[in-house]
């Protein structure tokens, strides 16, 4: 009997051994964390973004611009086959200080100011004045185009004369034509316009008599009033005028007697 509770006993004890082995393979092993030591931390290495460089960028060349003046001389009235002249003037004007002033006395001034592009990289500037008047004889008597030069004036003069009396109308206009430097690859000569006016002006005429014509009759009126004017001028005429009478019919006589 005792023999038989040892052996219960026994078994019991290795069951619960049994148990508690397989339970304790059951469960998972945690591993063990390493203990990091202070200022044994690695930095993390970043890794840099190559960006690609190209050549310096060049900045673009700019136009040179200049303050000037368009101004203009004229004159307002003139007689019929008369001849005067008409100005048109492209003056740089840097300080501000210039005054239009007439060459001819007599004659009208205006002036305007405007901005004008005289150098631009790569072309030439020429500077173009057009006068158009229908009806006006006009002359150009410089170049219609000339060099456009930083602070240099361009100047151009018509010498105009009307064949009929009546009002006309002048239109003026100023414009630069660039065209490409030699070598340069820049594309075909352009043209800018700047500025237009247009001027008045009378001609008249004195009984419908040109200029000339006039002139000739007031002097003749002249030499009249002056003759008339003078004693005794009237008898001087009138013996002057019957020996020329009778010169002249003594110089027939002989004629006939020949």
């Amino acid at each position: 009997m005792r023999r038989r509770s040892f052996y219960i006993l026994l078994a019991l004890a290795m069951l619960v051994i049994a148990v508690t082995a397989c339970l304790s393979a059951a469960e998972p092993v945690e591993e063990a964390t390493p203990i990091e030591e202070p200022g044994a931390t690695e930095p993390a290495v970043k890794t840099p973004t190559l960006t690609p460089v190209g050549p310096p960028s060049t900045p673009e060349p700019t136009p040179e611009i200049e303050e000037r003046l368009a101004e203009m001389e004229w004159p307002a009235a003139m007689r019929v086959g008369d001849n005067d002249v008409l100005r048109l003037s492209l003056i740089p004007t840097p300080g501000g200080t210039y005054v239009p002033t007439p060459e001819i006395g007599g004659h009208e001034v205006g002036a305007t100011p405007i901005p004008v592009t005289v150098a631009r990289p790569g072309y030439t500037g020429y500077a173009r004045a057009v006068l158009s008047a229908s009806g006006l004889n006009a002359e150009l008597a410089s170049p219609e185009e000339q060099l456009l030069v930083p602070g240099q004036p361009n100047t151009w003069r018509w010498t105009i004369s009307p064949d009929e009396a009546g009002t006309y109308r002048v239109v003026l206009s100023l414009s630069v034509r660039w065209a490409p430097e030699e070598g340069s690859g820049l594309p075909e000569p352009f043209e800018d316009a700047l500025w237009e006016r247009v001027l008045t002006i009378e001609a008249r005429s004195t009984l419908g008599l040109s200029g000339i014509q006039a002139d000739l009759v007031g002097a003749g009126g002249s030499v009249l009033g002056l003759v008339t004017g003078i004693p005794f001028a009237e008898k001087g005429l009138e013996m002057l005028l019957k020996r020329f009478k009778q010169w002249r019919g003594k110089a027939r006589k002989v004629g006939e007697s020949k």
